[in-house]
């Protein structure tokens, strides 16, 4: 799965300066840029109906770096265990960094959202892993025949959490309303680190905003959250 993202010129460091609390997104001088972002297995697909999804740490490595060869900038992390299983180990999720950083130079952004039924405390503790960027989704949706959780209380203390520790947050936008949130996240508790506002819009998943011209016209017409943001879609 790529996102492909439509960058403001911010400034910020080069794509190879690694560590948190740095921006995701390279340099854009004084023009518009894209950067494509790579998520290569989530939590919903199993190993036995895709045969290349990368579940161990050497297989995501592998495919890492034939996605940076071929252009990717940053890339989305959800890990499995032993089994194949969707984990939030957080023993495996530093392996998984620190292998990333050591063998690509690939921005690292880790998945706080996991599967649709791993635990608040699991989804925050994956700050600990330290990586360079994490996700922040801005509301419940209906997933599917599923509900993917997300309370008021909760998104503060993954967006407090990355301010404390220097991860800079991409910011999931389900549905058109969870803009609105973002708004106020912002106003209450202040900027994020790097002072940069990254907006990702997942569109299409079934009780979400449609994977339509209407559905990003939609978002289009509501009022930037900060003029010096920049936004993403998949």
């Amino acid at each position: 799965i790529a996102t492909i993202g439509f960058c403001l010129p911010v400034g910020g460091p080069s794509p190879t300066t690694r560590g948190p609390g740095l921006c995701h997104y390279p340099p854009m001088s004084q023009s518009t840029g894209t950067i494509i972002t790579v998520a290569p297995t989530g939590a919903e697909h199993a190993k036995a109906d895709v045969p290349n999804l990368p579940v161990t740490i050497d297989e995501l490595v592998r495919t890492a770096q034939d996605c940076e060869r071929v252009g990717a900038a940053m890339i989305h992390v959800h890990i499995r265990d032993d089994s194949a299983q969707p984990t939030l180990d957080l023993g495996r999720l530093k392996d998984t960094v620190a292998a990333l950083r050591e063998q690509t130079n690939l921005i690292v952004q880790l998945s706080t959202g996991g599967a649709v039924t791993d635990p608040e405390s699991d989804r925050l503790r994956v700050l600990d892993a330290m990586p360079d960027s994490a996700s922040c989704t801005m509301g419940t949706v209906n997933f599917g025949d599923d509900v993917f959780m997300n309370r008021w209380e909760f998104i503060v203390a993954l967006h407090r959490g990355m301010q404390d520790r220097g991860i800079v947050p991409e910011y999931e936008i389900f549905d058109v309303g969870q803009l609105a949130t973002l708004h106020r996240l912002l106003d209450e508790h202040g900027l994020p680190a790097g002072g940069h506002v990254h907006v990702d819009l997942v569109m299409g998943v079934p009780g979400g905003m449609p994977a339509s011209m209407s559905g990003r016209a939609s978002v289009s017409r509501t009022r930037p959250v900060r003029s010096r943001s920049t936004w993403s879609a998949r």
